[in-house]
């Protein structure tokens, strides 16, 4: 008997000479069984029974085998159906948190507006431009002040975009609170990092660090609420597809991947660490968490920007 899933249309009993493994009235089950039977180079044949079903039939000395491989797959397809029925539904992304997401690029805008471009050569930017020289001689807000500016109009643009795509799952599963800090925290590390591998003759302006920092929380978030129907491979499809945005948007010719680089592992600890909103009413704890790390991001900025406008250059 030659393998393949044909059968004669005028067979209308199971031949003497073969055994009956499996019986059903889907053809996509069918095709099913006799792919695995295919990939296991056992010979059978597709034929059709007396009742309208369609039998699955091979040589007697591999029906205990085909028997087997088909049970098999039968308990694999109900153990995916049990865990696709016990997923829960992916929630839609609350207003609260698109418009925090909003206020968030409105805040950079802001910055944007009354700094202008690095040739505007305004107050804002000679006090807060992140320069490394200055930083390694004591000026350690410019690691901070440096994440609000930005180098021109499609540079401001271009984060603010990147931000709005990915901080709302993050502001609805971490919480306000610790995107906005995690937002400053990756971009002042990526600032750290660029001045300790570039040296003293560097400086650079931008919420890149901090932005690609929001893509690793993704990453993890999306990894850690599993939000999806990838069992076990949520972790290797959650980070993974992180870390290939990172790849594809964060090593441009003009783009400062250390800063990138930087800024992306910062964010490990955090979305690891920091604890998931459940589905439902956020637990006092959780929501005390956000106000202590929104107010302690806000006075952190406060705090950079006043050192910074009250040194003399």
């Amino acid at each position: 008997m030659s393998g393949g899933n044909g059968h004669d249309p005028d067979v209308q009993h199971v031949p003497p000479q073969l055994s009956l493994v499996g019986t059903t009235s889907s053809r996509a089950v069918m095709d099913r069984w006799a792919l695995a039977l295919l990939a296991l180079h056992t010979p059978h044949q597709i034929i059709p029974l007396p009742d309208g079903a369609l039998g699955l039939v091979v040589r007697p000395e591999d029906a205990v085998q085909a028997g087997t491989t088909l049970r098999e797959l039968e308990q694999e397809e109900h153990a995916r159906a049990v865990e696709v029925a016990q997923t829960p539904p992916v929630e839609h992304i609350p207003g609260w948190a698109m418009w925090f997401s909003q206020a968030l690029c409105a805040v950079l805008l802001a910055f944007g507006m009354l700094a202008g471009g690095r040739g505007d050569h305004t107050l804002w930017m000679a006090q807060g431009r992140m320069d490394a020289g200055l930083v390694l001689h004591g000026a350690w807000h410019r690691m901070v002040t440096g994440v609000t500016l930005h180098a021109d109009g499609g540079h401001l643009l271009g984060n603010m975009v990147f931000l709005m795509v990915l901080a709302p799952v993050v502001v609805q599963r971490l919480g306000p609170g610790v995107t906005a800090a995690a937002l400053l925290w990756c971009g002042a590390v990526g600032n750290a990092v660029t001045v300790g591998v570039h040296g003293p003759n560097f400086g650079n302006v931008g919420a890149s660090g901090g932005v690609f920092g929001i893509l690793c929380l993704l990453g993890l978030v999306s990894a850690r609420t599993r939000q999806s129907r990838l069992g076990q491979n949520r972790w290797l499809m959650g980070v993974g597809t992180a870390l290939a945005m990172l790849m594809m948007m964060g090593f441009g010719e003009e783009s400062d991947i250390v800063a990138h680089l930087g800024g992306f592992a910062a964010a490990v600890p955090l979305g690891l660490l920091f604890p998931i909103k459940p589905n439902g009413k956020a637990p006092l704890g959780w929501k005390v968490l956000q106000v202590v790390t929104g107010l302690g991001a806000a006075a952190t900025l406060a705090a950079a920007w006043w050192v910074a406008m009250h040194t003399p250059l």
